[in-house]
Order: C-alpha cells, then sequence, then structure tokens
C-alpha cells in the first residue's frame, strides 16, 4: 500500500512539505466531481482538497441579460469558509429566449441545439461570457475559485459536429427539420469542418480573453486540442495550443478513460504539455471505476474504467483484460500522476467506496503529495518509480506502445537487462500487483541531478516489494549499503523504509540507488527517496 497511517494523519504529515521545500500549485492534489448528495461529506475528508461548481446556462441567464448568480455566489462563499477550492463550469442547455434570434437544429442532451456557428448566437455567447468573467472577478471570495473550465456549450456542453457519438438527440444539418426564430432568420454556411475548426478558436480565445485579465486560470479542453491537431483541421493545431499555454494562466484538462490510457498518444499528449511544457493540467473522470452501474448514458464502465492493455496469460498477446476495480482506481491515480496532472478529481460514487481501503486513499495521498513537482526536482518532496512494463492500445499490426516505469527524477538505467516485468504478482488480487519489476541482477536507478544535489539532509528509502519466501535484497548508494530486506515469506506485499544518511546522494558524481538481489529475485512495485519519512510503521507487512 502507498500509505496505511490513518488519513488524518497523512494530511499533518503533508501540510509542511510544501513551506519547507518550496511551493506546489495551491491545493493540488484530489478533488471531488459529481459528488451529488455525498459532497459535503465528501469535502470533509483530509485528502479532499477541491470540488465542483457547476450550474446550467439557461438558469443563470432565465431571460436576456438578467443574470441569477446567486448559486453561483453561495457555492464560492461555502469554499472560501471550508478553505478548499472549486473549478467553475456553466453548461448547457442555453436558455430558451435564444431561439428568439437564432435557429434550433433539433435536441441534444436534454435541450434545444443553437445553430452555434451563427454570428448572432456567438455574440450572446461572448455577452454572457463576459459578464461571467466579471462577475467571478469581482467577487469577494474568489480567492476560492480554482480555475474557470471553458466550455463550448454549442451543439452540447462540449460538441460541435453534428456526427459526433455524444449528440445524444435529434439535431440534424437537415435544414428541413430546424426550428427557425419568429424572424425567420438563419445562417446561411452549413456546417463545415473548417467552420468547426474555426469556433474552436475563437470560444477558446473568448473565454481567455474574458478570465485572464481578471487573473482567473482558464482550462482548456483536451478535445479542442484533438480536434485542432487532426490531419484535416487544415491548422497547426499543436502551435495554437502551445500559444495558447504559453500564459500560465491556461491550463489543460481532459476527460479520462482510465486506466485503459496507458501509453497512449493521449498520454505522449499530457507527458509534453505538462511535464515537458509546463501546463498545469487538470484530470476528471469520465465514468465510475468502482463497482456498480452507469450514471450516464455515455459510460461504458467495463470497457472504459476496469480494463487495461495486458498480456494474455497464456499467448503472451497483448489485448485488453479486466481488472479489479481496487486495482483500476489504484493504477489510475499513479498513470495519472505520471503524465504530469497537478489536479485529479474523483467521482463522489469512488470517493465513498473508497473511503475504508487503506491501498486507495493513500494511492490519493500520495497524489497529494507529489501532485505539482513533476518539473521542480530540487523542491519536490522525494523522487518515486512504480515499475512494470505498461502497454498501451496498438497503433498498428506492428506497433504495441510501451512505458517501462512510471515517476518523478527516477529512472531505471538498463531495465530490461536487469528486471523483468511481473504481471498479477502474487495472487493477482491485491492493488499493486498488476505491475511491477523482478529484480534479476543489481538495478541501478538513477536520480536527477537536482533533486539529488538537493538531498543535503536525512531523507528515507521506501521500497514496497512482494514478501516471497526465501528472498533477500539490498539497498545500497555510493557502495555504502543502506538497507538490507529479507523475506519473512507471507506472499504478502511489504512497505518498508530505511533511513538513508545525510549528503548520501548529494556528494555522489553520478548519484544513483542501486537494489542487489541477494537470494532469490525479489517482486518490486514501488521506490521512493522522500525528505520526510511517514507513519507507516518499518517493516511493516500487508
Amino acid at each position: 500500500m502507498l500509505f496505511n497511517a490513518r488519513s488524518s494523519i497523512a494530511i499533518l504529515f503533508m501540510a509542511p512539505l510544501a513551506q519547507a521545500f518550496g511551493a506546489a500549485p495551491p491545493q493540488a492534489g484530489i478533488g471531488v466531481v459529481w459528488g451529488n448528495k455525498d459532497e459535503s461529506a465528501i469535502l470533509r475528508y483530509p485528502y479532499v482538497r477541491f470540488g465542483q461548481g457547476f450550474w446550467l446556462w439557461k438558469d443563470i441567464e432565465p431571460r436576456e441579460g438578467e443574470y441569477d448568480w446567486r448559486g453561483l455566489d453561495e457555492t464560492l462563499k461555502r469554499y472560501h469558509d471550508l478553505g478548499k477550492k472549486v473549478p467553475l463550469q456553466i453548461n448547457m442547455p442555453c436558455p430558451e429566449w435564444i431561439f428568439d434570434h437564432v435557429a434550433s437544429l433539433g435536441t441534444s442532451r436534454g435541450g434545444r441545439a443553437p445553430q452555434y456557428w451563427d454570428p448572432v448566437y456567438f455574440e450572446i455567447l461572448s455577452r454572457f461570457v463576459r459578464a461571467y468573467a466579471d462577475h467571478v472577478g469581482a467577487s469577494p471570495h474568489r480567492d476560492a475559485v480554482l480555475f474557470v473550465r471553458m466550455q463550448f456549450n454549442a451543439l452540447n456542453t462540449e460538441i460541435l459536429s453534428l456526427d459526433s457519438s455524444y449528440l445524444q438527440g435529434t439535431a440534424t444539418a437537415d435544414r428541413s427539420k430546424w426550428t427557425l426564430p419568429p424572424n425567420g432568420h438563419v445562417y446561411a454556411p452549413d456546417l463545415t469542418r473548417e467552420i468547426e475548426v474555426e469556433m474552436v478558436q475563437k470560444i477558446t480565445q473568448l473565454y481567455l480573453d474574458s478570465f485572464l485579465p481578471h487573473g482567473i486560470p482558464v482550462a482548456l479542453r483536451m478535445d479542442g486540442e484533438n480536434d485542432l491537431t487532426k490531419s484535416d483541421s487544415g491548422v497547426d493545431g499543436q502551435a495554437i495550443y502551445d500559444r495558447w499555454t504559453a500564459d500560465p494562466l491556461a491550463w489543460s484538462m481532459t476527460t479520462h478513460y482510465g486506466i485503459s490510457l496507458a501509453a497512449s498518444v493521449e498520454s505522449e499528449r499530457f507527458k509534453r504539455r505538462c511535464r515537458e511544457r509546463g501546463t498545469t493540467g487538470f484530470a476528471e473522470q469520465f465514468a465510475r471505476i468502482s463497482p456498480g452501474p452507469a450514471q450516464h448514458g455515455a459510460e461504458d464502465v467495463e470497457r472504459k474504467m476496469r480494463q487495461a492493455w495486458l498480456p494474455d496469460a497464456q499467448t503472451g498477446q497483448i489485448q485488453l483484460r479486466s481488472i479489479s476495480p481496487e486495482q483500476s482506481f489504484y493504477f489510475t491515480m499513479l498513470m495519472l500522476l505520471d503524465w504530469g496532472f497537478h489536479y485529479i478529481s474523483v467521482y463522489g460514487v469512488d470517493h465513498v467506496w473508497a473511503r475504508e481501503n487503506a491501498d486507495l486513499t493513500g494511492a490519493m495521498e500520495f497524489v497529494n503529495k507529489y501532485a505539482g513537482w513533476a518539473r521542480d526536482p530540487a523542491h519536490a518532496p522525494g523522487a518515486w518509480a512504480a515499475l512494470g512494463l505498461f502497454h498501451g492500445r496498438p497503433r498498428g499490426p506492428n506497433l504495441q506502445p510501451s512505458n517501462t516505469n512510471w515517476g518523478f527524477f527516477l529512472t531505471q538505467k538498463d531495465a530490461e537487462k536487469t528486471s523483468r516485468p511481473v504481471f498479477f504478482a502474487g495472487d493477482g488480487s491485491a492493488p499493486q500487483s498488476v505491475w511491477a519489476r523482478r529484480i534479476a541482477a543489481p538495478a541501478e536507478f538513477e536520480l536527477e541531478p537536482a533533486f539529488a544535489a538537493s538531498v543535503t539532509g536525512q531523507a528515507y528509502l521506501r521500497i514496497i516489494w512482494l514478501d516471497e519466501p526465501g528472498v533477500a535484497f539490498r539497498a545500497a548508494a555510493n557502495g555504502k549499503t543502506l538497507a538490507l530486506f529479507e523475506s519473512q515469506g507471507t506472499g504478502r506485499w511489504r512497505d518498508d523504509w530505511a533511513a538513508i544518511p545525510r549528503g548520501a546522494f548529494a556528494a555522489s558524481a553520478n548519484p544513483a540507488l542501486l537494489l542487489a538481489p541477494a537470494h532469490g529475485q525479489p517482486v518490486v512495485h514501488l521506490i521512493e527517496i522522500s525528505r520526510e519519512r511517514s507513519q507507516t510503521p518499518p517493516n511493516s507487512v500487508y
């Protein structure tokens, strides 16, 4: 497990890290989305750092130019009083009075779909977004705002294409089925790919121009970047998003499909954006991971949230295989942390389900410890590596992408020569067991130089490994043994800590940790070099 102390202890331990070692973004880490009836209780979980503010445009502007901000204002005050942050989002349906001015294409997700590329509609949307920005910017509780989520609010909240499988309604390109406003107005051009690309840019720029002058971050939608980077977009979408996100207040967000996105194109895009370019990243679950029925019509919980690309036990062929909800949740947290996300939002039902599972709350506390530090080795609270060979969905008949290990500032040298990947280690049921590595020969783990140079005081080594009979191995640095780990033969996962002498890495020209088998070949899940030690008892077996 990643942390087995009680949650209240974990937060007390975490709080001083930012003061001692630098400053991560405000309340980076774990939040809640779609908490519904459980939201108030979940916001009091000590490891939950932010929530969700959600409203419908039709409720906020029920009459043209008349705004009802009471719900938003009450939410900001509540989060201000709690000392937590809240992202803001205003979704479709749009107000009905809009169809006195523009054509309706039919329905989409419970509301009517406007002819959103009509300049008349864009002017109405622009007035609303500017009013929204001015109101939030003037709020006495704006300190509670985490960011504003950019919504396209086109055919529905997210969708701009009539071909989308998420249209969920009768909206059509067939003008004979449209409903026109009383004055008969309709915009002549048909919706084309070029117009969709233009509208992605216009709506995104509208949000940036409206909120950034108030110093309020705007989270840009990953599906917008995906759209602009398609081969048929006719624009250099990556360059456009690079230009937008060069401003530190322009963040990037995605609604993710869980552990099946390991080693995916999406993962590469977010690693580039968050870890290489320094964009603040926000990830929100698409669907529940916990056992239970889907909560919205677009969910395919089993396929999207509880399956991973893994080798078949007999043939070794990489295919989608079901894993337990606990395993999926645990590794999804590590995967998103590895991508460089600063904020990870978890479904309310998953929070309630995970609350009594120390492995899962430990994974969230681990996220809280490391979120926001991926680009700051000199001040990060530690370095970590989750070992394994993480496969992604095939990208053609001869291309099977994979990642060797996940983590920050700790890289295994020649991983495939000194270790081999293990899948479903032990009895295969524990959350940690899906991916690991068996250390077959002395394995060297190189520390990022800036991190190693900064570790001048007392530090701690943590190793989570499988307690198989007859196994022993040592950890060493600069030729000196730090600790000897010996099996008790329980067949369960151990979470062991060992003290690292002051300056053990800072004084080395090539700082590295060595794991060397003494007897047998240990199966290792996670290695951490931490500036502080958790409250987990040493040599504990789980």
